[in-house]
């Protein structure tokens, strides 16, 4: 067995070194082509290139067939606005008339939205019980938002609450989604 890892051993210091030469070598090459010899393009166009206003047409950007007025300017994408309903649960049972559902809607442009959340049940057209969030999020890179609010808890039979809601919603590697909130009250 020592033998085995012996010979390994050997194979792989044989392996490197060739390999530390070539890397030294082509090390010394690569110093000669610094770019404190090397000039940038400067001066004159070449005599044979093209002229860059010929295929303009004579049109710029205030003046043409597609030049905007001068009051009017353009709406780029985040300036938008964005609104969506996403719907994880929603059940009913005909038998006992009762059911349940979990909704989120949330409307707002790319970096700032306010968010509805709600959950709850009821039963032979009552509500029984409810979760309500109302936050503001607020876009904290490309794939998470921290969020801010109030919870309202709604029972029927007990007593109802307020809460503050602080929160993280997101999605992490491998497409999970998360949805963390910690309530004060």
């Amino acid at each position: 067995m020592k033998k085995l890892i012996l010979t390994n051993t050997l194979r792989l210091l044989l392996i490197g070194l060739p390999l530390i030469s070539v890397s030294v070598s082509a090390k010394d090459e690569m110093t000669e082509m610094g770019d404190s010899k090397m000039q940038a393009q400067g001066g004159d166009a070449p005599k044979d290139a093209r002229d860059p206003h010929a295929y303009a047409a004579g049109t710029t950007l205030t003046e043409g067939p597609y030049a905007l007025s001068s009051d009017k300017r353009l709406t780029l994408a985040d300036e938008h606005s964005f609104y969506a309903l996403l719907g994880d649960r929603l059940e009913y049972n005909e038998q006992t008339n009762a059911g349940v559902f979990d909704f989120q809607a949330w409307y707002g442009t790319t970096f700032d939205r306010l968010v509805i959340k709600t959950e709850g049940d009821f039963s032979e057209g009552n509500l029984e019980e409810n979760q309500t969030d109302f936050l503001w999020g607020h876009a904290i890179s490309a794939y998470w938002d921290t969020q801010v609010g109030i919870r309202l808890d709604y029972n029927n039979e007990g007593e109802n609450r307020k809460w503050l809601a602080f929160g993280l919603q997101g999605l992490a590697p491998y497409w999970f989604e998360i949805d963390m909130t910690a309530y004060l009250g």
